[in-house]
């Protein structure tokens, strides 16, 4: 379980994430979390949240990507707000580290995603990119089904893979939150 203040990274994606406000601590109305991102960092593949609205402000730095296909750019003070179930990605566009102040609402069970895929970062069970690597990418849709489907899997294919793998995802929501023994 996150806490305010707990700093948590990503080495394969180059970022890192502070969390600010929390969902037990704000009834569950919004998670929100400072995102710094490397240099040519990518944020996420093409993805939607299907019932949170995203919310993030550039405090340094630049963004690319795109937001329902459409092209974006936005620099130190730029605004993103993504309604749910829209698809979306980002990247770094700076030359330097890009800072983010990000909100999800509700908050969901986001912020256990976001432990979740740096801790299998960290353990070395991602992809260049900081994304799970398979099979543990599919376990990974399982334990967040509400949180995140890629932007290119239909909703009825989505709902019938998490239903399968539930009990794989429910595993992996289980191991991130214990310590590993050595």
């Amino acid at each position: 379980m996150p806490r305010v203040g707990e700093t948590i990274e990503n080495p394969a994606m180059g970022a890192r994430l502070r969390f600010r406000r929390i969902a037990s601590e704000a009834a569950g109305s919004v998670l929100e979390f400072d995102f710094f991102l490397a240099p040519g960092g990518v944020i996420a593949v093409d993805h939607l949240h299907p019932h949170q609205e995203e919310r993030f402000e550039v405090v340094s730095g630049a963004v690319r990507g795109h937001v329902a296909g459409e092209p974006q750019a936005l620099g130190a003070g730029g605004i993103s707000v993504v309604a749910p179930g829209v698809p979306h990605a980002w990247r770094n566009a700076a030359d330097g580290e890009t800072h983010l102040r990000v909100q999800f609402r509700p908050a969901l069970a986001t912020a256990e995603m976001f432990e979740a895929v740096f801790a299998l970062a960290r353990a070395g069970r991602a992809d260049a990119s900081g994304v799970p690597r398979f099979p543990e990418r599919l376990a990974f849709l399982a334990a967040f089904p509400d949180e995140l489907r890629p932007a290119g899997m239909p909703a009825v294919t989505h709902r019938v893979l998490t239903r399968a793998l539930a009990p794989f995802g429910r595993r992996l929501r289980r191991s991130q939150s214990m310590p590993r023994r050595k």
